[in-house]
């Protein structure tokens, strides 16, 4: 049995890239539309 913790980028379990790209769109989300009303609103 190995016991020993997953080391490296890659050996992160399928939720933590899940998580992480869930994360990604809502950020590039949110500054897209604030570009956008920033363009709006001038």
């Amino acid at each position: 049995m190995n016991t020993t913790a997953p080391t490296g980028l890659l050996q992160q379990p399928r939720p933590f890239f899940m998580i992480f790209f869930v994360e990604l769109w809502e950020r590039f989300g949110y500054y897209g539309v604030q570009g956008i009303l920033a363009v709006f609103f001038r």
